[in-house]
Formats: structure tokens, sequence, C-alpha cells
């Protein structure tokens, strides 16, 4: 095995414990010979994707006989292609999938993509339009994944291959014409250098190195734009969106929509569609069902459907009482007695209400239909305290209201009910939001 090629690997892995990503090609196998020679077989292990796909069965065999041959243990994991357009992409997305919920905290994993990949990879996004973040290529680096061949050709690794006698077999599919990969391949790139010279995927690789560099700058900066991330929901700051150059803008939005709406990292038109929302107002459905609406100073991104969930979740009333902790949605709550008039006050971010007696109990819920809160001289409707107070519609049904022995107290943060007010010289009840 190559020197060189061992030192590759064990310089992307570093103290970790390597994992390789087998395909059953040569590329997989010469890295598995180059983990073992830099770590020994004891800290290596490899994992194989099964898709049930053509030629799935004898890429696995190849995995297996290779991996036996180091005396590597071997994970066949299942990653079932889902349907839909882009055979290619889905694969690929459930391939990452499957590798990913098999790996441990403390482990990387190694892919033996190499500098044709990344040629026909750049070529690819090019011909679709990409920007700077795809023409930047394959990152050597990306989370758990490490790509210690980017700058070593599939020919290189062929021949090691084919000398050190290593069990591998060619996938199908790098010869199937439906694929644009495989067409790039095979008929683009070598069009290209016949007729322009053979210096296209060094060029192509070379390309992607620059990118990348000016990319990352522009990532470091929109990075500094804080965006707002919960479970159901991601708000985009407007003022950043308007006023930020449209490169760094562009990565905002892009951020948010893989924070929100994982794998994806945002194509042209819905970016532009957020961007447009940030400037009109209007509100646009966009992607796979995405919501993004303009809410105050946000853009918000959201799925409809969540709001009916985060409507049954809140829909249940929760029993509180001093010197307690509760969750609410993604948020968390303590709640304590307090004799200092100066943390009465009611904000956003706490409530204070009276001391309850003996025989009273505290519950908190979402809104619901109806609801009416005590004012001096009568009632008035929770939904239109919530609307005075600048609440968007989507999010009003999941306020959280107070209740004493099931009478509304109060709508957290916003109003108090006259009979429930902390009494000057009594204890108060306070429900505060923890951290910011």
């Amino acid at each position: 095995m190559r020197h060189d090629l061992a030192a590759r690997v064990a310089a992307a892995v570093g103290d970790s414990r390597c994992v390789v990503a087998l395909g059953g090609g040569a590329d997989s196998a010469v890295l598995l010979a180059a983990a073992v020679e830099a770590s020994g077989n004891g800290s290596v292990r490899a994992v194989f994707a099964h898709h049930g796909l053509e030629g799935s069965e004898m890429l696995r065999e190849s995995a297996t006989l290779v991996s036996a041959r180091f005396g590597v243990d071997l994970s066949v994991v299942e990653a079932v292609v889902e349907d839909g357009p882009d055979l290619e992409a889905r694969a690929r997305r459930a391939r990452y999938k499957a590798i990913i919920e098999n790996l441990a905290d403390t482990e990387v994993c190694c892919t033996g993509h190499t500098s044709d990949d990344q040629a026909e990879t750049v070529l690819m996004r090019l011909l679709r339009g990409s920007g700077a973040t795809g023409l930047a290529g394959i990152p050597a680096t990306r989370g758990q994944f490490r790509r210690p061949f980017l700058d070593v050709s599939r020919t290189e690794l062929r021949q090691v291959a084919q000398a050190e006698d290593l069990p591998f077999a060619d996938d199908p599919a790098n010869t199937d014409d439906r694929f644009l990969r495989s067409r790039i391949r095979n008929e683009l790139i070598p069009t290209i250098e016949a007729g322009y010279g053979a210096g296209l995927k060094s060029n192509l690789t070379r390309t992607s190195t620059l990118v990348g560099a000016d990319d990352a700058v522009l990532n470091s900066v929109a990075g500094e734009i804080p965006i707002r991330v919960n479970r159901w929901e991601v708000g985009l700051p407007v003022g950043a969106l308007l006023t930020a150059p449209d490169a760094v803008a562009s990565r905002v939005v892009r951020r948010g929509l893989k924070e929100f709406h994982r794998p994806y990292r945002g194509g042209f038109e819905d970016v532009g569609s957020i961007m447009a929302t940030a400037t009109d107002g209007v509100s646009r459905t966009i992607s796979d069902g995405v919501e993004c609406a303009r809410e105050n100073a946000e853009v918000v991104l959201f799925r409809k459907e969540c709001l009916s969930k985060l409507a049954h979740e809140v829909g249940r009333a929760i029993p509180v009482s001093a010197d307690s902790l509760f969750d609410w949605l993604d948020e968390r709550f303590c709640v304590y007695t307090s004799d200092s008039p100066a943390i009465r006050a009611t904000t956003r971010r706490r409530t204070g209400v009276r001391a309850l007696a003996g025989n009273e109990e505290m519950t908190v819920r979402g809104v619901a239909e109806g609801d009416r809160i005590d004012i001096p001289g009568g009632t008035t409707p929770v939904v239109e305290l919530l609307r005075n107070a600048g609440v968007p519609s989507r999010r009003r049904p999941f306020w959280m209201v107070v209740n004493i022995n099931g009478k509304i107290a109060a709508l957290h943060g916003i109003r108090v009910a006259p009979w429930a007010r902390p009494i000057v010289g009594e204890s108060a009840m306070i429900i505060e939001r923890e951290g910011r």
C-alpha cells in the first residue's frame, strides 16, 4: 500500500476511530487498505449501505471480501431508497442517512471520493446553475465525514487496487446513461478533453478549491447573523435580509432552510421566494409544502400540518405549582413564589399572579376558541389581546393561558385578570421562561 495514501487517511482521521464507507468499488477498497495501514485493523471498521438496487448484492459481496481480507468488522446497513424523481439523489440521501445512524459520536467516516468525483460534481452543478456553494464541490470535511482522497485520481486508485489484488466490483450505475453523473463521466468530459485539452478535470478541481475559499468567507459573515430555530419553525431576521449584501442574505436563507428542512440546502427559486416575502410581506409556499410568512420582524418558515400537532400538544391542561419546572413547546418555564415587588410585573418573559389559597389549583394550556379574560368592567376576547400585542394569528392558539381553578387568570406575558393580580404586601406566584 502506498504510504502517501495511508498518510492522507491518518491526517483526516486524527485521534478519532475510523469507519470506512465501503461501496464495493476500487476506490473504497484502497481506502480500507490505507486506513488499516494508518491505524491497524483493531481501530478500523467498515460499513456498507445496501440500497437493494441493481448491482447491490454484487457490491456487498465485494465489500465483504475486502473486509475479510483485512480482518475488519463490516456492518451492512439497509438504505431504503424512497420513491420519487432523481434516483441518484434519493440513493445518496438514503446512503448517508443509513451511515450516519450507524456512527458513534466518537467515530468519523471516511469515503473514497476522488478528484474525478470532484470534477464531475462541479461540472454537474455548473450545468444545473449552482452558485458558489455548489461550485465549491465536495468538502474534504463535513460533520463526521472525511474524504482523504479528493486530490487523488480514480485511475491511480484503481491501479493500486489491481497491484494489491484487492477485491472490488464496478457499480453498473456508473455506466447507466439514465444518470447525469454517468453521462458527464463517460460522455461529456471525454468529449471536452478530446476537443479542448486534457486539463479539464484538474481545472475544475482547482476552480472548486478557489470558489470554496471565497464561499467559506461569505458563509462566515452570514453565520454571524442569528436565526431562531425550534422544532416547528425557523425565524429569519427581516432587517438583516434586506440590508445585507445579496450574497450574504442568500446564505442566511439557505442556513434557515437547512435547519428547517434537512438535508435541503435551498434552491434558487426557494431562496428568491423567501427574499421576496421579506421585501413585500406576501406569504408564499415553497418546496415540499413549506410556508414562508413575514411576521413582525421575521420571515418564518413552517408547515401547516405541524400546527395541528402543536394545537393538540397544548390543548391539555398542565398542572403547575410553586418551585416546579414545566415544558411549554420547546421552552422551559419555572414557577416560584416571590415577595419582591420588583419582579411582579408581567412582561413577555414572566407573569405574576396572586398566591394561591389552600384549595386552589393552577394549570396552563393553549388558547381555546371563545376564551375571554376578565378586565375592569367586563371581559374581553383573548384573541383580541393577542392581536393587539402583535402576536401573528398562526401562533395565537399556542399562547399560554394561566388558569386558577379552571378560570382564566392570565394570558402569559400580556395580561393578568384584575382578580388574579398580585396583592401588595403579599407573596406572588411567578411563571418565568428560562433563558433569554
